[in-house]
């Protein structure tokens, strides 16, 4: 749920968007100032507050552009919308409002206004945020996110955060046998007012690395895009590398991790079925916001009877970045115990080198894959 804040002098309009906001589900009234409020006291108002929008009332426009000139200028992240009477003109000076809300408004537009705006204005993180989902269900992307993340922790040493998003059929808590008492579904419903006390409490420690995941028995409201907004509002800073367990098929929540990724990873096999669903993951992706140059596709369980990385990629019209070879007895013996493969192993060390490339950001290389060749000689090929 996003957070809010209204500026005006206005008590009719007050008592009316308050009226309202008190029905929204993806926008929260944290204030309302009903009176002439000096600049440097609004300033240090949301900076204290720190809301996601803030509302200012364009009854004296000259007034309101200079306070949403000193929010900018205060440090203030709040998308600013300006609120003005239907028909009216935007008044000059109001190149700082990222949207505006006509007045009289109702919930629905009150919402749509809202969360358009913090989309709008806010920036994409692109940190080391990694985001993988499989091409079908079956192709190993759970394993894949899994291993990556431990190790981005375990072996790098960089303090990583793994979410299992997958609500309905995540298996992240069941390969490492985590007694779940907090999931992910839990840290969504209370994303707005997250501390780090809180937080403590949520995720559970794995070694080096910290999963968020969940018990796909529990059932509560789907997520809305604004609950995983402000999860990663939260964690970002709080982690040198994210990485996600996303589901097959990606809905308007999930899209805003898509959105934030770095890179959207189509985990699939080399078998003709899988393959076909990759290409319809990346349109869905594209559809859901994901620009071309966050998106490839890794190739899990390869073996050199399989076709040939070059074939895959002419199929698929898209980069691999990686392949990874088939070991189902290093997984399965990991999985009984409830750890991670041998980083030893011949799958071990591919998931170090890929989880290295990415940390350095040398994993954009469509035609040219580090480790390809090597892979074929561990093969032998």
């Amino acid at each position: 749920m996003l957070t809010a804040v209204l500026l005006t002098s206005d008590s009719v309009l007050a008592d009316a968007v308050r009226e309202i906001a008190g029905r929204c589900r993806q926008v929260r009234l944290e204030r309302i100032v009903n009176r002439t409020i000096q600049i440097y006291e609004a300033v240090r108002l949301l900076n204290t507050i720190d809301p996601d929008v803030v509302f200012i009332d364009y009854a004296d426009p000259e007034f309101a552009a200079e306070l949403a000139n000193s929010l900018i200028n205060g440090g203030s992240r709040a998308a600013r919308i300006g609120v003005r009477s239907r028909g009216q003109e935007t008044p000059s000076g109001a190149d700082d409002v990222i949207a505006w809300l006509d007045w009289p408004s109702d919930q629905v537009q009150f919402e749509a206004v809202a969360t358009g705006a913090v989309r709008q204005g806010s920036e994409r993180c692109r940190r080391q945020f990694f985001s993988f989902l499989p091409a079908k269900a079956g192709c190993g992307a759970s394993t894949v996110a899994l291993h990556i993340a431990d190790a981005l922790a375990n072996e790098l040493g960089h303090r990583t955060l793994l979410l299992d998003a997958d609500l309905r059929s995540g298996v992240v808590s069941m390969y490492l046998n985590l007694d779940l008492q907090k999931t992910l579904r839990d840290a969504l419903g209370q994303a707005a007012d997250l501390q780090p006390v809180e937080w403590r409490g949520l995720v559970v420690s794995k070694e080096k690395l910290d999963v968020l995941g969940n018990r796909p028995e529990q059932r509560g409201r789907l997520p809305e895009w604004t609950d995983y907004y402000k999860l990663l509002q939260f964690a970002v800073p709080r982690y040198e590398a994210i990485v996600v367990d996303l589901p097959e098929l990606t809905n308007e929540a999930t899209a805003e991790v898509v959105r934030q990724s770095r890179r959207v990873l189509v985990v699939t096999t080399a078998e003709m079925p899988a393959l076909k669903f990759s290409s319809l993951r990346i349109q869905e992706l594209k559809a859901a916001g994901a620009e071309d140059g966050q998106l490839a596709v890794i190739v899990n369980r390869w073996h050199r009877r399989d076709l040939p990385l070059e074939e895959v990629e002419r199929i698929l019209g898209w980069p691999v970045l990686a392949a990874f070879p088939n070991d189902y007895h290093s997984v399965q013996k990991a999985m009984l115990v409830g750890g991670f493969v041998n980083p030893e192993s011949l799958l071990g060390k591919s998931y170090l080198e890929f989880a290295s490339r990415l940390w350095e950001k040398r994993e954009s290389e469509p035609l040219n894959i580090p480790g390809r060749h090597r892979l074929r000689e561990f093969f032998g090929t």
